[in-house]
């Protein structure tokens, strides 16, 4: 099952950059975090997980990390590229709010 209250994490590069990197961590305390993009990461760091091969590999890696636990999506296209590849059983939705400042900080 991929759900939001889970074990492992799945992000896009820019819900990643929006929420400065999670602090070289991942929003939850015990598990790595998968990151998706299409770019560069320098500041990836040992629990974070930079793919670029697509959604597919990226829940893949994230369930194995789980272990056997739910993945959780983190960002609008992560959740629709999953839901397109019919990886997605359940949708609970959490806002986060950003201020237009923190998004405007967004790196090209």
């Amino acid at each position: 099952m991929i759900a939001v209250g889970a074990a492992g994490r799945v992000a896009g590069r820019d819900t990643y950059d929006d929420f400065d990197h999670f602090g070289g961590g991942s929003p939850h305390p015990a598990a790595r975090l998968v990151v998706l993009g299409h770019r560069d990461a320098p500041e990836i760091t040992d629990r974070q997980i930079l793919l670029t091969t697509g959604i597919e590999d990226a829940i893949a890696v994230a369930r194995k990390l789980a272990d056997g636990k739910d993945v959780g999506l983190m960002g609008g296209g992560v959740l629709a590229a999953a839901i397109e590849a019919g990886l997605v059983d359940d949708v609970v939705v959490h806002r986060g709010a950003l201020t237009s400042r923190e998004r405007g900080a967004r790196k090209a």
